[in-house]
């Protein structure tokens, strides 16, 4: 929710804000904050509110999963769609936060775990987005081993401690895989440090997540922001909870609605380029309306500078 700030005194809108700010919780509530707060300017999406928004672009990423199913398809484009549905479970799951608290079936508005879940929403847009990103097909055999080593190695150490017979049948593989790898000629061609790093399953993106976020029409210093302030709060870092106050305190309550639509805001920017870019990949622009892949392409076409979260 951006645009005006305004105080009870300067502006005949204030008592009308005041008095939306003390209602419970609801999307009816936050869509006319919205509208009142840009009242005036010349951008039609700042009218709605970030659940209305959300909640849109996780329906037409559902049609477009459900429409795909079963289709035939390259191995890259089969896993990238299962990305897909693993958006449409968590955005389903984010929105089951907030509308259960709306129907008062959860006391409070759970905002960390809304923004673990967008967080989630924003990464796994990210795979996707990787995994369709038109390559020869020794870049894709190259990128795909590298992925299967990040996957063996993270095996290895899952079961190291628990199951060391199903660990050794991981150390295996993974020497298999690390093998086949050292023999590929892209994988030659990197330097010493990033060949250690392929090997030792660290890396997932041969060439780091930014430029694959990058090519996704963000600002990389915008998503760093934004990653690192939704990452606070799957990891309990300080920032996530120093400056907690009492639940029930008006500006808190406030806040966490405020913060609830930052993070949902930041996973609907992403979903509205996996939704467009999968909706051109399996042709599908003719099974929706015109206006609405219009405003999804001009979505998309926004490129975020800055971020300023909450403070």
């Amino acid at each position: 929710m951006g645009g005006r700030t305004m105080s009870e005194k300067d502006d005949p809108d204030a008592k009308e804000l005041a008095e939306l700010l003390a209602l419970p919780y609801s999307v009816e509530t936050q869509s006319k904050i919205a509208k009142l707060l840009n009242k005036g300017t010349d951008n039609p999406t700042n009218n709605f509110a970030s659940e209305e928004h959300f909640e849109g672009i996780m329906m037409f990423l559902s049609l477009i999963s459900s429409k795909i199913t079963g289709r035939p398809m390259t191995a890259s484009h089969s896993l990238a769609s299962g990305m897909i549905g693993k958006i449409c479970i968590t955005a389903m799951s984010t929105q089951a936060l907030y509308r259960d608290h709306e129907d008062k079936r959860l006391p409070f508005l759970d905002h960390s775990s809304i923004a673990v879940l967008c967080r989630t929403i924003i990464e796994t847009s990210i795979m996707y987005w990787y995994l369709m990103e038109e390559v020869s097909e020794d870049e894709w055999e190259f990128r795909l081993q590298v992925m299967k080593i990040h996957d063996a190695a993270s095996r290895v150490r899952l079961f190291k401690r628990m199951i060391a017979e199903a660990a050794d049948n991981q150390r295996a593989a993974l020497k298999a895989l690390r093998d086949q790898l050292t023999a590929m000629p892209l994988f030659q061609k990197r330097t010493e440090q990033q060949r250690k790093k392929m090997l030792g399953g660290q890396l997932i993106y041969v060439n780091g997540m930014r430029p694959v976020v990058e090519s996704m029409n963000f600002d990389e210093e915008y998503f760093d922001s934004v990653y690192n302030y939704l990452s606070s709060y799957v990891h309990s870092t300080p920032l996530s909870y120093f400056r907690d106050g009492d639940y029930h305190d008006f500006k808190d309550v406030f806040w966490r609605r405020s913060f609830t639509g930052y993070a949902l805001h930041h996973a609907w920017v992403m979903m509205v380029r996996v939704g467009l870019k999968e909706m051109e990949a399996s042709n599908l622009e003719s099974h929706f309306d015109p206006e609405l892949v219009k405003e999804v392409r001009r979505t998309a076409a926004q490129r975020p500078t800055s971020a300023v979260p909450p403070s």
